[in-house]
């Protein structure tokens, strides 16, 4: 029955309930990258993101499932594992929702504020200082920091949010479903019926002779097509192809590695923490107690000082200067200090060093080469594109181009229909914007330059178009016979059928009706809870919506024979339609229902702007696992 509803939402009827959208989205920020579209990873409307966008997406929930994993005392899944577990999947499935919302969002002008932005912040709590329970701007800097994440662009994901939740909010609560629906359901669902049953099985028709199957063939020739063929060619530019030709010099990589020599090093981090005392003496006092083998909490805890959480930095990490050349300069794990900071004199409690390390040549040579060969294979490509097209506006054809970018000579397809099938039954193998794009352009015409799904661009020209035509009674004949054969069998066994509901409907008993056909009765209970498996779901619905006395039919699964039935009895159990199920069963079809509305929403959507992913830039991203 929700089909219904979903019908109901197509077209126009889908931007009527539109504002209908319940926050059962996962939103999070969507990265608002702008790259290449060849190297688009995943494109909805007018966004793109790249692989590497996703990449961080997905990294991001990868982060959240191990940590709750470990904390869980369960395996902690790997990057491979979760690839596997469709976690991927999931990440691009939400991605694409949010961004849809916010391209739907961006087309009805909807902004949010800064007021709202610092609004929204404080009132999730999330932020809050777990002491006073207030809003604590440096909790936010910490989180911010440990993830890497600046400022601007977390206010900018915030206000997206915003965005996308006014769209959201305006169907926060489930649809509603009607008292009347309610109470036909759950009668439905109370309802039994006994039926009685038989079986039809008409004589198998005569065999047709030649001029019967002409017959046939001249009443329904449009079975009988050929489609339009086409033959055409494309010329494809492809920064994979281009990437095979490139060839990076080992002086080039040795030059790229000097020079991020010191960036490839992995710096030495220090783990500490620190007690701020209120002058330099009481510093003293507790230095002397903490070297004489009390314990460094227990002296600060003491003397009334905080110490703060043990954290691993790396020399630039630490602002106080005294404090950060004090740790760093230690020659071992212990007390240091005291030390005069700028907030205060510090004792620092030094727990681990960790020396830095150097990357070889060799160790990076193979990913530094591979980055040069990437920049190359981008310019290279740009530039065979903007050779091609200067090519042709010069007059050039497919091969003149080819050649003036040093690409591969144009491929040749066909010739094919619409659906990539040669004419011998083939699958041709097309890129599928080439073959759309071959059968929208006139015969002779070049086209422009074609976005490929799997990344890269493509020009494409047609040679030949071969109209549809009637395909000649010879070539089909066998078809043909077939089909005449299951047409005659088909109207006989209707015709059984509808001389059985006759005799039922002049007077005659099912039982004699049956008998005089050879078919066994027999008699049948059932219930939407406890279906009867031998009887087909279509028939069991048609049983359940005729009236007593009424003759239904349904062809069997084999197609030469029909069960038919007469509905003998309606009957229903104790009244399921008030109190608690009632209201269970409100609820229950009103979320439903919600879930009806918001997949046609996003249907709608997508229809709207558009959605596409490149398999091909995600399987380099991620093929590694």
């Amino acid at each position: 029955m929700l089909s219904t509803f979903r019908n109901m939402l197509n077209g126009v009827g889908a931007w009527i309930v539109g504002g209908l959208l319940v926050l059962a989205f996962a939103f999070f920020g969507v990265p608002r990258l702008d790259n290449f579209r060849a190297q688009s990873a995943l494109k909805v409307g007018d966004r793109s993101f790249s692989a590497q966008a996703v990449d961080a997406a997905f990294q991001r929930r990868l982060s959240r499932a191990q940590a709750e994993a470990q904390a869980q005392g369960q395996t902690v899944p790997s990057r491979q594992d979760a690839i596997g577990a469709g976690l991927l999947d999931s990440t691009l499935q939400e991605m694409t929702t949010a961004a849809l919302i916010t391209e739907e969002a961006d087309r009805l002008g909807l902004t949010a504020t800064d007021a709202m932005v610092q609004r929204a912040v404080r009132e999730s709590g999330a932020f809050n200082d777990p002491e006073t329970g207030e809003f604590s701007a440096q909790r936010l800097a910490l989180a911010l920091n440990q993830s890497g994440i600046a400022p601007s662009e977390f206010r900018d994901d915030v206000r997206e949010d915003i965005i996308r939740s006014q769209i959201a909010g305006a169907i926060s609560a489930a649809a509603s479903a009607p008292d009347g629906m309610t109470g036909y359901l759950l009668l439905r669902q109370a309802e039994e019926r006994t039926v009685r049953t038989a079986v039809i099985t008409a004589e198998a028709p005569a065999e047709a002779d030649e001029a019967a199957l002409r017959a046939y063939y001249d009443a329904h020739t449009a079975s009988y097509q050929r489609p339009e063929y086409r033959r055409y060619r494309a010329l494809l530019i492809d920064e994979a192809s281009i990437a095979d030709q490139i060839e990076v010099s080992d002086e080039d990589v040795r030059a790229l590695y000097e020079a991020r020599r010191e960036g490839l090093a992995s710096p030495e981090t220090r783990t500490f923490r620190q007690a701020r005392f209120r002058d330099e003496a009481t510093a003293e006092t507790a230095a002397e107690r903490i070297r004489g083998g009390e314990a460094f909490d227990t002296v600060a805890a003491e003397l009334g000082v905080t110490v703060s959480p043990a954290e691993t930095r790396r020399r630039g990490e630490v602002v106080d200067e005294a404090v950060r050349d004090a740790v760093f300069t230690a020659d071992a794990p212990g007390l240091v200090g005291p030390i005069d900071g700028v907030f205060g004199t510090v004792l620092a409690d030094l727990q681990a060093i960790e020396a830095g390390s150097t990357t070889s040549f060799e160790d990076s040579e193979a990913e530094l080469r591979q980055e040069l060969r990437d920049e190359d294979s981008r310019r290279a490509f740009i530039q065979a594109v903007e050779d091609v097209e200067s090519a042709f506006d010069e007059g050039a054809t497919l091969e003149e181009a080819a050649s003036a970018a040093g690409l591969a000579a144009p491929r040749t397809y066909g010739p094919v229909d619409a659906d990539l099938f040669t004419p011998e039954g083939a699958i041709e193998d097309a890129p599928g914007a080439v073959q759309r794009t071959a059968f929208t352009i006139e015969e002779g015409e070049l086209s422009e330059a074609i976005d490929l799904d799997e990344g890269g661009y493509a020009f494409v020209t047609v040679d030949e178009v071969q109209p549809e035509a009637t395909r000649p009674f010879e070539e089909v004949r066998e078809e043909v016979a077939a089909d005449q054969r299951e047409e005659a069998a088909r109207t006989a066994l209707r015709t059984a059928v509808e001389a059985f509901q006759a005799r039922v409907a002049g007077g005659e008993a099912f039982e004699d009706a049956a008998q005089a056909i050879g078919s066994d009765v027999q008699t049948r209970s059932f219930s939407v809870a406890r279906p009867d498996p031998s009887l087909p779901p279509a028939f069991l619905r048609a049983l359940f919506l005729a009236d007593l006395g009424t003759v239904v039919a349904e062809p069997t699964a084999t197609g030469d024979s029909a069960v038919v039935a007469v509905v003998d009895e309606v009957r229903f159990g104790a009244d399921p339609t008030g109190g608690a199920l009632r209201d269970a069963a409100r609820e229950q079809l009103g979320q439903s229902l919600t879930e009806e509305l918001i997949e046609a929403y996003l249907e709608a959507l997508r229809d709207e702007f558009g959605v596409r992913r490149n398999d091909a830039a995600l399987a380099v991203q991620f093929g590694d696992g």
